[in-house]
């Protein structure tokens, strides 16, 4: 039943992975591969501050080695990705005090 999710937000298609998820059983929401995968499909979305919480707050109740590594690289990926826009922020604020004088 997980598959599906995964595959939609590689594929990002975001409004069939959201769809799935709310259509899973009550008792399915509380396995911590769907919560990876709500967290995942916030950052799919740009919703960064969602899919960091949602790592974080998975990270120390797990024990699942992959689970653990997923979370991990999700945490990283969000690390580099907010980095790679800090360093842009300054590149356009550069260039625009460079405009100025």
């Amino acid at each position: 039943m997980l598959k599906p999710i995964a595959e939609a937000i590689d594929s990002q298609q975001f409004e069939v992975a959201e769809q799935l998820l709310k259509d899973l059983p009550a008792e399915r929401r509380e396995n911590p591969w769907v919560e990876f995968y709500e967290a995942r499909l916030a950052e799919g979305k740009g919703d960064w501050s969602t899919a960091k919480q949602g790592y974080r707050q998975l990270l120390p109740s797990v024990n699942n080695p992959q689970l653990i590594a997923k979370l991990r690289q999700g945490l990283d990926r969000l690390a580099k990705a907010e980095e790679k826009q800090r360093q842009q922020e300054k590149a356009e604020q550069h260039l625009e005090l460079e405009k100025i004088k």
